[in-house]
């Protein structure tokens, strides 16, 4: 009988690179590939417009997809977000190295065509089980996003409907048209 390794956070850190990304799913190593070119022109459009809002206001950090949040210990559970969010006065809870283990504060998704309705309704719930106040997420293909909130609030948005988070980033409005 074969016994199936449950990685940590800790195993996940001293993996060679190798080009791929890599999460942590109740200790199951998930293998990503690269992004191709529509998702990384929606998330740079994304993280570029955030963190100028971000730190023009001085509200706190916007993270790119290389990092990696453990959302849960024993087993764990290690997600990297397309791009995260972290309010100021968390900001020294990310450490210099190794994984935060906090959640973000907004977890940001652009969703990829091979991506599972599971797949994603599972990451959701691990970011908002673990503390995050809102998750955003991009279907590029689709030209919609979503909203999904800790209190239980879903809001679909299309067009040019804008996407906004008043309690974690006051006075932010992105309009998907800019974005799709």
């Amino acid at each position: 009988m074969s016994t199936k390794t449950l990685w940590t956070a800790e195993m996940l850190e001293q993996l060679p690179d190798d080009s791929f990304r890599y999460e942590l799913d109740d200790g199951e190593l998930i293998k990503m590939s690269p992004g191709n070119p529509t998702h990384g022109q929606v998330g740079a459009k994304i993280i570029s417009r955030l963190s100028l809002f971000v730190e023009a206001n001085d509200l706190g950090a916007v993270l790119a997809l290389d990092s990696g949040f453990v959302l849960s210990r024993d087993p764990d559970t290690l997600r990297a977000p397309d791009v995260a969010f972290v309010l100021k006065q968390r900001l020294a809870d990310l450490p210099q190295t190794g994984f935060p283990e906090i959640a973000p504060d907004l977890a940001i998704e652009v969703i990829s065509p091979s991506e599972t309705p599971r797949h994603i309704e599972r990451k959701i719930q691990q970011y908002l089980d673990a503390g995050t106040t809102a998750v955003w997420l991009f279907y590029p293909y689709e030209n919609r996003a979503v909203v999904r909130l800790r209190s239980g609030e879903t809001r679909s948005l299309a067009g040019n409907d804008t996407i906004e988070e008043p309690d974690l980033l006051p006075g932010f409005a992105l309009r998907l048209a800019e974005i799709f």
